[in-house]
């Protein structure tokens, strides 16, 4: 019962690394460009954070240009697909 056990539990553990390596992900994940404005009314832009790549696992890297605030707007430019930049025009 214990070497089964053993068996089973190590074969559990493998399966879910398995599942989450960089080397099984196989989706896509959205940009967005961010404007950032200096009050509610959104009226005055004070700053953007804006898309500049992919990393390996996906995930977009932004940049912050200008004043950073909680008042945004948030615009879709694009999907991270394979490690790569995959832009919507």
């Amino acid at each position: 019962m214990g070497k089964r056990f053993r068996l089973y539990s190590s074969i559990a553990v493998a399966s879910v690394f398995l599942s989450l390596s960089p080397a099984s992900a196989q989706s896509s994940n959205p940009a967005y460009h961010t404007y950032l404005f200096s009050d509610a009314s959104h009226t005055t832009q004070v700053g953007d954070i804006y898309w500049v790549g992919c990393d390996r696992w996906n995930n977009p890297l932004y940049r912050l240009s200008g004043t950073y605030t909680y008042y945004t707007e948030d615009e879709l430019v694009g999907y991270c697909v394979d490690g790569q930049m995959e832009p919507i025009f």
